[in-house]
């Protein structure tokens, strides 16, 4: 791997322009949840922080909630999705985290709420939204 001088990120990033569904995974959990394997498309991974593996998320439509599970919780649980839902904690309830699929590191988003570009990023990739202009 070749890093920049940062240390941090690598020398020659590669930038994803975002979809504007996929804003909403960030944001909503329920979304999230429900789209779990797109996040893939964008070089996401949900994954859990207790195996390492690859979290499961499937919707239940009839029951109203999602079954969440991972290699070393295959009984895993139920989600709600009749409330809204933040993701960070929901995340941190299910001890899943945010990867990137072609490094394996943690994403970050420290986005300003009054901002016109939504991002997230990881040393090898910078996932953005810019918001059109009026």
């Amino acid at each position: 791997m070749i890093y920049a001088p940062d240390g941090v990120t690598y020398a020659r990033q590669e930038t994803i322009d975002l979809p504007v569904g996929a804003v909403r995974w960030f944001l909503d959990g329920a979304a999230m949840l429900t789209h779990l394997n797109e996040l893939r498309t964008i070089r996401v991974k949900v994954v859990c922080n207790g195996c390492g593996h690859d979290a499961v998320a499937r919707p239940r439509e009839i029951q109203g909630d999602v079954f969440v599970a991972c290699e070393h919780r295959p009984a895993g649980g139920r989600v709600k999705l009749g409330q809204a839902l933040d993701v960070e904690p929901l995340l941190l309830s299910l001890g899943w985290g945010l990867r990137c699929t072609a490094c394996e590191a943690p994403l970050t988003g420290n986005n300003d709420p009054r901002g016109t570009v939504f991002t997230v990023s990881c040393p090898c990739t910078t996932r953005q939204y810019q918001l059109p202009r009026a």
